[in-house]
Protein backbone atom coordinates (compact mmCIF):
# COMPACT_ATOMS: atom_id res chain seq x y z
CA UNK A 1 0.00 0.00 0.00
CA UNK A 2 1.64 3.21 -1.19
CA UNK A 3 2.61 5.65 1.43
CA UNK A 4 0.49 8.62 2.88
CA UNK A 5 1.26 11.36 1.37
CA UNK A 6 1.49 14.97 2.89
CA UNK A 7 -1.59 16.64 3.29
CA UNK A 8 -2.83 19.26 0.89
CA UNK A 9 -5.23 22.11 2.62
CA UNK A 10 -8.03 23.09 0.28
CA UNK A 11 -9.92 25.98 0.81
CA UNK A 12 -13.88 26.33 -0.70
CA UNK A 13 -15.05 29.99 -0.89
CA UNK A 14 -18.65 30.00 -1.23
CA UNK A 15 -20.56 27.19 0.52
CA UNK A 16 -23.71 27.19 -1.49
CA UNK A 17 -24.91 24.31 -4.21
CA UNK A 18 -21.14 24.52 -5.83
CA UNK A 19 -19.08 24.26 -3.00
CA UNK A 20 -21.75 21.42 -1.76
CA UNK A 21 -20.91 19.44 -5.09
CA UNK A 22 -17.01 20.72 -5.00
CA UNK A 23 -16.85 18.91 -1.24
CA UNK A 24 -18.72 15.96 -3.00
CA UNK A 25 -16.05 15.53 -5.85
CA UNK A 26 -13.01 16.34 -3.15
CA UNK A 27 -14.56 13.01 -1.16
CA UNK A 28 -15.41 10.74 -4.05
CA UNK A 29 -11.79 11.33 -5.30
CA UNK A 30 -10.66 10.76 -1.66
CA UNK A 31 -12.23 7.64 -1.42
CA UNK A 32 -10.52 6.49 -4.10
CA UNK A 33 -6.78 7.38 -3.25
CA UNK A 34 -6.77 6.93 0.63
CA UNK A 35 -3.64 7.26 0.74
CA UNK A 36 -3.57 11.17 -0.47
CA UNK A 37 -5.08 13.12 2.44
CA UNK A 38 -6.88 16.60 2.49
CA UNK A 39 -7.48 19.27 4.79
CA UNK A 40 -10.73 21.08 3.52
CA UNK A 41 -11.63 24.57 4.92
CA UNK A 42 -15.21 25.68 3.94
CA UNK A 43 -15.60 29.04 3.93
CA UNK A 44 -19.36 30.49 4.00
CA UNK A 45 -21.20 32.98 6.53
CA UNK A 46 -24.11 30.23 6.49
CA UNK A 47 -24.96 28.49 9.82
CA UNK A 48 -25.32 25.72 7.52
CA UNK A 49 -24.06 25.26 3.56
CA UNK A 50 -25.32 23.76 1.07
CA UNK A 51 -28.10 26.00 -0.01
CA UNK A 52 -26.72 29.33 -0.46
CA UNK A 53 -28.96 32.61 -0.96
CA UNK A 54 -31.09 31.24 -3.21
CA UNK A 55 -32.35 28.62 -2.02
CA UNK A 56 -32.44 29.68 1.48
CA UNK A 57 -34.97 27.58 3.48
CA UNK A 58 -36.68 30.11 5.49
CA UNK A 59 -37.89 32.26 1.96
CA UNK A 60 -41.45 31.77 1.61
CA UNK A 61 -42.82 28.66 -0.18
CA UNK A 62 -44.73 30.59 -2.89
CA UNK A 63 -41.09 31.39 -4.60
CA UNK A 64 -40.95 28.07 -6.35
CA UNK A 65 -38.43 26.52 -8.65
CA UNK A 66 -38.46 26.78 -12.50
CA UNK A 67 -36.85 23.48 -12.69
CA UNK A 68 -38.55 20.15 -11.64
CA UNK A 69 -37.94 18.43 -8.92
CA UNK A 70 -36.79 14.75 -10.95
CA UNK A 71 -33.51 17.04 -12.71
CA UNK A 72 -32.35 17.47 -9.18
CA UNK A 73 -29.25 15.61 -7.81
CA UNK A 74 -26.96 17.05 -5.32
CA UNK A 75 -24.70 13.66 -6.08
CA UNK A 76 -22.32 13.42 -8.72
CA UNK A 77 -23.08 9.56 -9.41
CA UNK A 78 -19.82 8.75 -11.19
CA UNK A 79 -18.51 8.01 -7.81
CA UNK A 80 -19.47 4.50 -5.88
CA UNK A 81 -20.09 5.93 -2.82
CA UNK A 82 -23.02 8.19 -3.89
CA UNK A 83 -24.83 4.77 -5.32
CA UNK A 84 -27.42 5.04 -1.86
CA UNK A 85 -27.38 9.08 -1.69
CA UNK A 86 -30.58 10.56 -2.12
CA UNK A 87 -31.71 12.36 -5.16
CA UNK A 88 -33.98 15.74 -4.56
CA UNK A 89 -37.14 13.28 -4.89
CA UNK A 90 -35.69 9.98 -3.01
CA UNK A 91 -35.00 12.50 0.25
CA UNK A 92 -38.93 14.14 -0.33
CA UNK A 93 -39.96 10.38 -0.69
CA UNK A 94 -38.34 9.45 2.66
CA UNK A 95 -39.66 12.94 4.32
CA UNK A 96 -42.86 14.18 2.69
CA UNK A 97 -44.22 12.01 0.56
CA UNK A 98 -47.39 13.57 -0.99
CA UNK A 99 -44.63 16.12 -2.61
CA UNK A 100 -42.44 13.18 -4.32
CA UNK A 101 -43.18 13.99 -7.61
CA UNK A 102 -40.48 14.04 -10.42
CA UNK A 103 -42.33 16.54 -12.40
CA UNK A 104 -42.93 18.83 -9.36
CA UNK A 105 -41.80 22.62 -9.46
CA UNK A 106 -41.51 22.86 -5.35
CA UNK A 107 -40.65 25.72 -3.63
CA UNK A 108 -37.14 26.86 -3.57
CA UNK A 109 -36.89 26.57 0.37
CA UNK A 110 -37.45 22.50 -0.16
CA UNK A 111 -34.33 22.70 -2.65
CA UNK A 112 -32.88 24.65 0.54
CA UNK A 113 -33.29 22.11 2.94
CA UNK A 114 -32.80 19.17 0.69
CA UNK A 115 -29.28 20.56 0.31
CA UNK A 116 -28.22 21.43 3.66
CA UNK A 117 -29.58 17.85 4.34
CA UNK A 118 -27.23 16.51 1.75
CA UNK A 119 -24.25 18.85 3.67
CA UNK A 120 -24.84 16.96 6.40
CA UNK A 121 -25.02 13.30 4.99
CA UNK A 122 -21.42 14.56 3.47
CA UNK A 123 -19.75 15.81 6.71
CA UNK A 124 -20.88 12.93 8.70
CA UNK A 125 -19.35 10.41 6.07
CA UNK A 126 -16.03 11.92 5.32
CA UNK A 127 -13.36 9.80 4.07
CA UNK A 128 -10.62 8.64 6.80
CA UNK A 129 -8.32 11.23 4.77
CA UNK A 130 -10.19 14.07 4.65
CA UNK A 131 -10.53 16.72 7.07
CA UNK A 132 -13.15 19.07 7.03
CA UNK A 133 -13.82 22.32 8.71
CA UNK A 134 -16.63 24.53 8.02
CA UNK A 135 -15.62 28.59 8.75
CA UNK A 136 -18.43 30.72 9.43
CA UNK A 137 -17.40 33.40 7.84
CA UNK A 138 -17.40 35.84 5.00
CA UNK A 139 -14.45 35.78 2.46
CA UNK A 140 -12.98 39.18 1.03
CA UNK A 141 -9.52 38.79 0.05
CA UNK A 142 -7.36 35.82 -1.72
CA UNK A 143 -4.03 36.36 -2.57
CA UNK A 144 -0.99 34.68 -2.86
CA UNK A 145 1.37 33.92 -0.07
CA UNK A 146 4.73 32.30 -0.97
CA UNK A 147 3.61 29.47 -3.02
CA UNK A 148 0.54 29.03 -0.92
CA UNK A 149 -2.51 31.18 -1.06
CA UNK A 150 -4.50 33.22 2.08
CA UNK A 151 -7.92 33.60 2.56
CA UNK A 152 -8.82 36.56 4.91
CA UNK A 153 -12.09 38.54 6.12
CA UNK A 154 -12.94 40.12 9.16
CA UNK A 155 -11.36 38.58 12.08
CA UNK A 156 -10.30 35.37 10.33
CA UNK A 157 -7.33 34.52 7.90
CA UNK A 158 -6.49 30.61 6.59
CA UNK A 159 -3.52 29.53 4.26
CA UNK A 160 -4.20 26.74 1.74
CA UNK A 161 -2.62 25.02 -1.28
CA UNK A 162 -5.63 25.06 -3.32
CA UNK A 163 -8.53 27.49 -3.80
CA UNK A 164 -11.88 26.95 -5.08
CA UNK A 165 -14.13 30.20 -5.44
CA UNK A 166 -17.38 29.35 -6.55
CA UNK A 167 -19.92 32.23 -4.45
CA UNK A 168 -22.19 32.34 -7.12
CA UNK A 169 -24.58 35.85 -7.13
CA UNK A 170 -23.29 38.05 -4.45
CA UNK A 171 -24.27 41.50 -3.88
CA UNK A 172 -27.97 40.67 -5.47
CA UNK A 173 -29.52 42.28 -1.94
CA UNK A 174 -29.24 45.66 -1.43
CA UNK A 175 -28.75 47.28 1.38
CA UNK A 176 -32.11 48.32 4.08
CA UNK A 177 -33.51 51.59 2.37
CA UNK A 178 -31.88 51.59 -0.90
CA UNK A 179 -33.93 52.85 -3.59
CA UNK A 180 -34.48 50.94 -6.12
CA UNK A 181 -35.58 47.95 -3.35
CA UNK A 182 -34.17 44.19 -4.27
CA UNK A 183 -36.76 41.46 -4.65
CA UNK A 184 -34.57 39.51 -2.25
CA UNK A 185 -34.75 38.94 0.44
CA UNK A 186 -38.87 37.96 -0.51
CA UNK A 187 -39.84 38.39 3.50
CA UNK A 188 -38.52 42.37 3.49
CA UNK A 189 -40.12 43.11 0.15
CA UNK A 190 -43.61 41.75 1.46
CA UNK A 191 -42.94 43.73 4.71
CA UNK A 192 -42.00 47.07 2.94
CA UNK A 193 -43.64 50.13 3.79
CA UNK A 194 -44.65 50.98 0.73
CA UNK A 195 -48.24 52.94 0.94
CA UNK A 196 -50.51 50.40 0.09
CA UNK A 197 -52.65 51.69 -2.40
CA UNK A 198 -49.65 53.22 -4.26
CA UNK A 199 -48.33 52.36 -7.50
CA UNK A 200 -44.73 50.76 -8.07
CA UNK A 201 -43.01 50.51 -11.04
CA UNK A 202 -40.36 47.15 -11.50
CA UNK A 203 -37.45 47.10 -13.47
CA UNK A 204 -37.78 43.03 -14.93
CA UNK A 205 -40.13 41.57 -16.60
CA UNK A 206 -38.92 37.69 -16.82
CA UNK A 207 -38.65 34.80 -13.52
CA UNK A 208 -37.43 37.74 -10.88
CA UNK A 209 -40.42 39.82 -11.75
CA UNK A 210 -42.67 37.14 -11.29
CA UNK A 211 -40.96 36.53 -7.52
CA UNK A 212 -41.48 40.36 -6.73
CA UNK A 213 -45.40 40.19 -7.79
CA UNK A 214 -45.81 37.10 -5.28
CA UNK A 215 -44.25 39.01 -2.88
CA UNK A 216 -46.22 42.23 -2.97
CA UNK A 217 -49.13 40.15 -3.39
CA UNK A 218 -49.57 36.58 -1.47
CA UNK A 219 -46.88 37.84 0.82
CA UNK A 220 -49.49 40.32 2.24
CA UNK A 221 -51.91 38.32 2.45
CA UNK A 222 -53.66 37.79 -0.68
CA UNK A 223 -54.46 34.49 -2.31
CA UNK A 224 -55.50 32.26 -5.49
CA UNK A 225 -58.64 30.79 -5.76
CA UNK A 226 -59.62 28.09 -8.99
CA UNK A 227 -61.74 28.72 -11.29
CA UNK A 228 -63.13 26.94 -14.37
CA UNK A 229 -60.99 25.59 -16.81
CA UNK A 230 -58.20 25.38 -14.50
CA UNK A 231 -57.50 29.37 -13.98
CA UNK A 232 -56.85 31.38 -10.96
CA UNK A 233 -58.56 33.93 -9.33
CA UNK A 234 -56.52 36.78 -7.00
CA UNK A 235 -58.76 37.66 -3.93
CA UNK A 236 -56.90 40.54 -2.50
CA UNK A 237 -55.73 41.47 0.99
CA UNK A 238 -56.02 45.12 0.90
CA UNK A 239 -52.44 45.42 1.95
CA UNK A 240 -51.40 44.93 -1.58
CA UNK A 241 -49.97 48.24 -3.77
CA UNK A 242 -52.25 49.49 -6.00
CA UNK A 243 -50.56 47.84 -8.69
CA UNK A 244 -47.49 46.54 -9.95
CA UNK A 245 -46.30 47.80 -13.34
CA UNK A 246 -43.50 45.86 -15.04
CA UNK A 247 -40.67 47.93 -17.02
CA UNK A 248 -39.43 46.00 -20.02
CA UNK A 249 -37.65 47.11 -23.01
CA UNK A 250 -38.86 44.43 -25.05
CA UNK A 251 -42.26 43.42 -23.61
CA UNK A 252 -41.65 39.56 -24.57
CA UNK A 253 -42.51 37.73 -21.53
CA UNK A 254 -40.97 34.43 -20.39
CA UNK A 255 -42.97 31.75 -21.75
CA UNK A 256 -44.42 28.45 -19.38
CA UNK A 257 -42.62 25.35 -19.56
CA UNK A 258 -44.98 22.36 -20.64
CA UNK A 259 -46.30 20.33 -17.75
CA UNK A 260 -45.13 16.97 -17.53
CA UNK A 261 -47.01 14.59 -20.33
CA UNK A 262 -48.55 17.14 -21.97
CA UNK A 263 -46.27 17.09 -24.59
CA UNK A 264 -45.88 13.53 -25.53
CA UNK A 265 -42.50 12.46 -26.04
CA UNK A 266 -42.40 10.07 -28.99
CA UNK A 267 -39.33 7.83 -30.70
CA UNK A 268 -39.84 10.09 -33.22
CA UNK A 269 -39.16 13.20 -31.40
CA UNK A 270 -36.33 11.61 -29.08
CA UNK A 271 -34.58 10.53 -32.57
CA UNK A 272 -34.65 14.75 -33.56
CA UNK A 273 -33.17 15.42 -30.64
CA UNK A 274 -30.72 13.04 -30.52
CA UNK A 275 -29.62 13.53 -34.10
CA UNK A 276 -29.34 17.21 -33.56
CA UNK A 277 -27.52 16.51 -30.19
CA UNK A 278 -25.44 14.00 -33.07
CA UNK A 279 -24.78 16.40 -35.49
CA UNK A 280 -23.39 19.34 -33.22
CA UNK A 281 -21.48 17.41 -31.59
CA UNK A 282 -19.32 16.93 -34.92
CA UNK A 283 -19.09 20.38 -35.74
CA UNK A 284 -15.96 21.31 -35.85
CA UNK A 285 -14.16 24.35 -33.66
CA UNK A 286 -14.12 27.33 -33.64
CA UNK A 287 -17.62 28.17 -35.01
CA UNK A 288 -17.46 30.73 -37.01
CA UNK A 289 -21.27 31.42 -38.24
CA UNK A 290 -23.62 30.41 -35.36
CA UNK A 291 -26.09 32.05 -37.33
CA UNK A 292 -25.74 30.72 -40.78
CA UNK A 293 -23.95 27.33 -39.62
CA UNK A 294 -25.73 25.98 -36.42
CA UNK A 295 -28.98 27.43 -35.80
CA UNK A 296 -30.83 26.38 -38.87
CA UNK A 297 -30.46 22.88 -37.46
CA UNK A 298 -32.61 24.08 -34.35
CA UNK A 299 -35.32 25.53 -36.71
CA UNK A 300 -35.23 22.89 -38.60
CA UNK A 301 -35.72 20.23 -35.64
CA UNK A 302 -38.17 22.33 -34.23
CA UNK A 303 -40.24 21.90 -37.37
CA UNK A 304 -40.22 18.17 -37.21
CA UNK A 305 -40.80 17.98 -33.70
CA UNK A 306 -44.44 19.20 -34.60
CA UNK A 307 -44.45 18.21 -38.20
CA UNK A 308 -44.74 21.88 -39.64
CA UNK A 309 -44.16 22.89 -42.38
CA UNK A 310 -40.48 23.81 -43.29
CA UNK A 311 -39.46 27.51 -42.36
CA UNK A 312 -42.73 27.72 -39.88
CA UNK A 313 -40.01 28.25 -36.76
CA UNK A 314 -38.08 30.10 -38.55
CA UNK A 315 -40.54 32.88 -39.81
CA UNK A 316 -42.16 32.49 -35.57
CA UNK A 317 -38.82 33.17 -34.07
CA UNK A 318 -38.33 36.37 -36.33
CA UNK A 319 -41.56 37.67 -36.17
CA UNK A 320 -40.81 37.02 -32.31
CA UNK A 321 -37.97 39.04 -32.01
CA UNK A 322 -39.00 42.11 -34.05
CA UNK A 323 -41.96 42.20 -31.62
CA UNK A 324 -42.19 44.76 -28.81
CA UNK A 325 -44.91 43.69 -27.32
CA UNK A 326 -47.91 45.46 -25.76
CA UNK A 327 -49.79 45.18 -22.98
CA UNK A 328 -52.57 43.24 -24.65
CA UNK A 329 -50.00 41.29 -26.70
CA UNK A 330 -47.82 40.06 -23.76
CA UNK A 331 -50.88 39.52 -21.89
CA UNK A 332 -52.09 37.27 -24.92
CA UNK A 333 -48.65 35.56 -25.19
CA UNK A 334 -49.11 34.65 -21.23
CA UNK A 335 -52.29 33.11 -21.95
CA UNK A 336 -51.57 31.42 -25.21
CA UNK A 337 -48.50 29.96 -23.33
CA UNK A 338 -49.82 28.55 -20.39
CA UNK A 339 -52.82 26.89 -23.00
CA UNK A 340 -50.08 25.68 -24.40
CA UNK A 341 -48.28 24.12 -21.47
CA UNK A 342 -51.46 22.68 -19.97
CA UNK A 343 -52.43 20.88 -23.02
CA UNK A 344 -55.33 23.00 -23.66
CA UNK A 345 -54.31 23.53 -27.14
CA UNK A 346 -51.82 22.09 -29.24
CA UNK A 347 -47.87 22.78 -29.38
CA UNK A 348 -46.66 25.73 -31.74
CA UNK A 349 -43.70 26.37 -32.95
CA UNK A 350 -42.01 28.57 -29.65
CA UNK A 351 -43.24 25.32 -28.17
CA UNK A 352 -41.35 23.00 -30.30
CA UNK A 353 -37.99 25.40 -30.38
CA UNK A 354 -38.15 25.44 -26.40
CA UNK A 355 -37.97 21.65 -26.22
CA UNK A 356 -35.17 21.16 -28.91
CA UNK A 357 -33.18 23.77 -27.82
CA UNK A 358 -33.04 22.35 -24.19
CA UNK A 359 -32.63 18.19 -25.61
CA UNK A 360 -30.02 19.32 -27.65
CA UNK A 361 -28.39 21.59 -24.72
CA UNK A 362 -25.84 20.18 -23.27
CA UNK A 363 -24.31 19.23 -26.80
CA UNK A 364 -24.35 22.73 -27.76
CA UNK A 365 -22.48 23.76 -24.41
CA UNK A 366 -20.14 20.74 -24.75
CA UNK A 367 -19.09 22.49 -28.14
CA UNK A 368 -19.42 26.20 -27.15
CA UNK A 369 -17.55 26.18 -24.10
CA UNK A 370 -13.96 27.23 -23.75
CA UNK A 371 -13.53 28.75 -27.34
CA UNK A 372 -16.02 26.93 -29.49
CA UNK A 373 -16.58 29.95 -30.99
CA UNK A 374 -14.67 32.22 -32.98
CA UNK A 375 -15.01 35.85 -31.47
CA UNK A 376 -16.77 36.84 -34.76
CA UNK A 377 -19.56 34.52 -33.94
CA UNK A 378 -20.11 35.61 -30.23
CA UNK A 379 -22.71 38.32 -30.74
CA UNK A 380 -24.82 36.85 -33.02
CA UNK A 381 -24.79 33.57 -30.66
CA UNK A 382 -25.27 36.08 -27.29
CA UNK A 383 -28.51 37.44 -29.48
CA UNK A 384 -29.70 34.17 -30.19
CA UNK A 385 -29.22 32.63 -27.05
CA UNK A 386 -30.77 35.66 -25.03
CA UNK A 387 -33.63 35.26 -26.59
CA UNK A 388 -34.03 31.34 -26.01
CA UNK A 389 -33.52 31.56 -22.39
CA UNK A 390 -37.08 33.65 -22.61
CA UNK A 391 -38.55 30.85 -24.78
CA UNK A 392 -37.03 27.85 -22.89
CA UNK A 393 -36.16 28.42 -19.78
CA UNK A 394 -39.16 29.76 -18.30
CA UNK A 395 -41.35 28.91 -14.65
CA UNK A 396 -43.71 26.44 -14.43
CA UNK A 397 -47.11 26.97 -16.09
CA UNK A 398 -48.52 27.27 -12.58
CA UNK A 399 -46.46 30.50 -11.97
CA UNK A 400 -47.79 31.82 -15.33
CA UNK A 401 -51.04 31.09 -14.01
CA UNK A 402 -51.21 33.00 -11.12
CA UNK A 403 -49.35 35.94 -13.19
CA UNK A 404 -52.61 36.03 -15.17
CA UNK A 405 -54.74 36.03 -12.31
CA UNK A 406 -52.51 38.95 -11.02
CA UNK A 407 -53.14 40.55 -14.20
CA UNK A 408 -57.40 39.89 -14.58
CA UNK A 409 -57.51 41.19 -11.28
CA UNK A 410 -55.23 44.22 -12.02
CA UNK A 411 -52.57 43.75 -9.15
CA UNK A 412 -49.93 43.40 -12.21
CA UNK A 413 -50.88 46.65 -14.96
CA UNK A 414 -48.47 45.87 -18.21
CA UNK A 415 -49.10 49.33 -19.69
CA UNK A 416 -45.22 50.30 -19.49
CA UNK A 417 -43.79 47.45 -20.94
CA UNK A 418 -41.36 49.09 -23.77
CA UNK A 419 -40.65 51.98 -21.55
CA UNK A 420 -36.85 52.96 -21.17
CA UNK A 421 -34.46 50.64 -19.80
CA UNK A 422 -33.21 53.26 -17.77
CA UNK A 423 -36.55 54.46 -16.12
CA UNK A 424 -36.90 55.28 -12.80
CA UNK A 425 -38.23 52.40 -11.14
CA UNK A 426 -39.15 51.51 -6.93
CA UNK A 427 -38.22 47.87 -7.27
CA UNK A 428 -35.35 46.20 -9.44
CA UNK A 429 -36.38 42.54 -10.80
CA UNK A 430 -32.74 41.95 -11.87
CA UNK A 431 -30.01 40.15 -11.49
CA UNK A 432 -26.61 41.44 -12.04
CA UNK A 433 -24.57 40.09 -15.08
CA UNK A 434 -21.80 37.62 -14.60
CA UNK A 435 -18.87 40.26 -15.47
CA UNK A 436 -20.10 42.88 -12.52
CA UNK A 437 -17.64 41.00 -9.63
CA UNK A 438 -19.23 41.70 -6.49
CA UNK A 439 -16.68 44.47 -5.13
CA UNK A 440 -17.25 43.40 -1.22
CA UNK A 441 -15.62 39.56 -2.21
CA UNK A 442 -12.24 38.56 -3.30
CA UNK A 443 -12.22 38.49 -7.18
CA UNK A 444 -11.91 42.22 -8.29
CA UNK A 445 -8.57 42.29 -6.22
CA UNK A 446 -7.72 38.44 -6.90
CA UNK A 447 -8.40 39.52 -10.32
CA UNK A 448 -6.24 42.22 -10.37
CA UNK A 449 -3.27 41.33 -8.55
CA UNK A 450 -2.83 37.99 -10.78
CA UNK A 451 -3.81 39.54 -13.89
CA UNK A 452 -6.36 37.19 -14.78
CA UNK A 453 -8.16 36.93 -18.41
CA UNK A 454 -11.06 37.92 -19.37
CA UNK A 455 -13.71 37.30 -22.36
CA UNK A 456 -14.67 39.37 -24.91
CA UNK A 457 -18.11 40.31 -22.46
CA UNK A 458 -15.64 40.91 -19.74
CA UNK A 459 -16.90 37.67 -17.73
CA UNK A 460 -13.66 35.51 -16.36
CA UNK A 461 -11.94 33.24 -18.35
CA UNK A 462 -10.94 29.97 -17.35
CA UNK A 463 -10.28 26.14 -18.69
CA UNK A 464 -11.77 23.03 -18.70
CA UNK A 465 -10.92 22.51 -14.78
CA UNK A 466 -12.16 26.07 -13.68
CA UNK A 467 -8.15 27.37 -13.34
CA UNK A 468 -8.20 30.78 -14.63
CA UNK A 469 -5.83 32.05 -16.88
CA UNK A 470 -2.88 34.62 -16.29
CA UNK A 471 -3.79 36.85 -19.11
CA UNK A 472 0.28 37.66 -19.95
CA UNK A 473 0.89 34.54 -20.12
CA UNK A 474 -2.07 32.28 -21.25
CA UNK A 475 -1.15 29.50 -19.18
CA UNK A 476 -3.84 28.88 -16.22
CA UNK A 477 -3.07 29.47 -12.72
CA UNK A 478 -1.67 26.76 -10.38
CA UNK A 479 -3.89 26.34 -7.44
CA UNK A 480 -6.68 28.86 -8.11
CA UNK A 481 -9.72 27.62 -9.61
CA UNK A 482 -13.35 30.10 -10.41
CA UNK A 483 -16.63 27.53 -11.09
CA UNK A 484 -19.96 29.59 -11.72
CA UNK A 485 -21.60 32.21 -12.95
CA UNK A 486 -18.64 34.71 -12.89
CA UNK A 487 -17.23 32.45 -16.29
CA UNK A 488 -20.49 32.90 -18.18
CA UNK A 489 -18.93 32.49 -21.91
CA UNK A 490 -16.01 30.87 -20.85
CA UNK A 491 -18.63 28.42 -19.99
CA UNK A 492 -21.67 27.87 -21.14
CA UNK A 493 -24.75 26.85 -19.15
CA UNK A 494 -23.86 27.68 -15.37
CA UNK A 495 -26.95 26.64 -13.59
CA UNK A 496 -26.76 26.50 -10.30
CA UNK A 497 -27.96 23.36 -9.77
CA UNK A 498 -27.39 21.46 -12.64
CA UNK A 499 -24.88 18.65 -12.87
CA UNK A 500 -25.25 17.29 -16.10
CA UNK A 501 -23.97 19.15 -18.33
CA UNK A 502 -20.23 20.27 -17.18
CA UNK A 503 -17.53 17.47 -15.85
CA UNK A 504 -15.61 20.90 -14.22
CA UNK A 505 -16.26 20.20 -10.84
CA UNK A 506 -15.16 16.70 -11.17
CA UNK A 507 -12.12 17.29 -13.27
CA UNK A 508 -11.19 20.41 -11.04
CA UNK A 509 -11.66 18.24 -7.92
CA UNK A 510 -9.19 15.14 -10.20
CA UNK A 511 -6.47 18.03 -10.61
CA UNK A 512 -6.12 18.74 -7.03
CA UNK A 513 -5.29 14.45 -6.58
CA UNK A 514 -1.33 15.25 -8.23
CA UNK A 515 -2.88 15.85 -11.74
CA UNK A 516 -5.46 12.65 -11.98
CA UNK A 517 -7.71 14.48 -14.48
CA UNK A 518 -6.37 13.23 -17.39
CA UNK A 519 -4.34 10.22 -15.94
CA UNK A 520 -6.90 8.84 -14.38
CA UNK A 521 -10.53 10.29 -14.91
CA UNK A 522 -13.35 8.34 -13.58
CA UNK A 523 -15.55 7.08 -16.99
Amino acid sequence: MPEADPTRAIAIVGGGPRGLFALDCLCGWAARYPHRRLAITLLDPAARPGAGPVYDPNQPDYLLMNFAAGLIDAWDRSFASNAQRPALVDWLARTNSASADPGAYVPRATVGRYLMACYEILARGLPANVRLVHRQAFVDEVSRCGARWQIAGAGHTDRADEVLITTGHQAWQSKPGARPVSVFPAARLAEHDDTPGAALRCKGFGLTFIDAALALTVGRGGRFETRGSGQLRYRASGHEPACIRPVSRTGRPMLAKPDPGVIQATPARDDIVAELSRWLAERPRPIHDFVGGIWPAFLTAADAYIQAAPGTTRAWFTAWCDTHQSADEARATLRQSWAMATGRCPPGPGVALALVWRGAYPALVRIVSHDGLAPAAWDAFRAAATEMERIAFGPAASNIARLLALIDAGQVDLSALGAPADAACDIDATIAPPYRLDPAGPLPGLVARERLARTAYDTLAVNAHGRPIHAPSGRPVAGLAVIGRVTELSVLGNDTLSRRLHDTMRDWAATVFDGLAHTDRLA
